[in-house]
């Protein structure tokens, strides 16, 4: 029995810096070390917070998240996460939290008229905590960040988070149009 346990116990220990077996599903769009592709428009998720990793891949793998039919991305994500168990979730938002944060590319000038003032209570760059819940924005793609705020303006991305009320659901309102969204995000991307 003693011989058992040690197999099992080694076998969840990762060697320092290197991924969990299952990232390797993740490589082709998110890159080696989570660094995002230029050409696919997936986010980096390189230095994100674990928390908000092992959120977004929980509510995935659940169905709160990348079930609606026009979620394309989403629903892939979805797809990939079926099969991860909750270690595997815990392994991958370590692996991918512990590694350097993505580097932007050059980004527009930002717009000098933005409010963003409620944005920043949640999503202020200078927020470290690991644990958080409320992922890293500033410096994404300018177009990711652009088609996520249509997704919650438009109902299309989930308005729930473990069955609590998802509080971008009440910020992003049917109101805002396309342009203020795309400035929103022009912004962040721009941090």
């Amino acid at each position: 029995m003693c011989l058992f346990l040690t197999a099992v116990i080694t076998s969840l220990a990762l060697a320092e810096g290197e991924p969990p077996s299952v990232y390797v599903a993740c490589v082709s769009c998110h890159g080696e070390e989570g660094e995002g592709s230029p050409v696919i428009p997936v986010p980096p998720i390189a230095g994100q917070h674990a928390g908000y990793l092992r959120g977004q891949l929980l509510a995935f793998r659940s169905g709160d998240r990348g079930d609606h039919p026009a979620d394309t991305w989403g629903r892939q994500m979805a797809l990939m996460t079926k099969p991860l168990t909750d270690t595997d979730i815990d392994r991958l938002a370590l692996f991918l939290a512990e590694q350097p944060r993505w580097v932007r590319a050059e980004q527009p000038q930002l717009l000098e008229d933005n409010d963003n003032r409620a944005c920043m209570t949640c999503h202020d760059p200078a927020n470290t905590s690991a644990e958080s819940t409320t992922p890293i924005i500033a410096g994404m793609p300018e177009a990711y960040l652009y088609r996520q705020l249509v997704h919650y303006r438009d109902g299309i991305r989930s308005a729930s988070i473990d069955g609590a009320p998802n509080p971008m659901s009440a910020l992003i309102t049917t109101d805002m149009t396309d342009l203020m969204l795309q400035e929103l995000a022009r912004f962040f991307s721009g941090l």
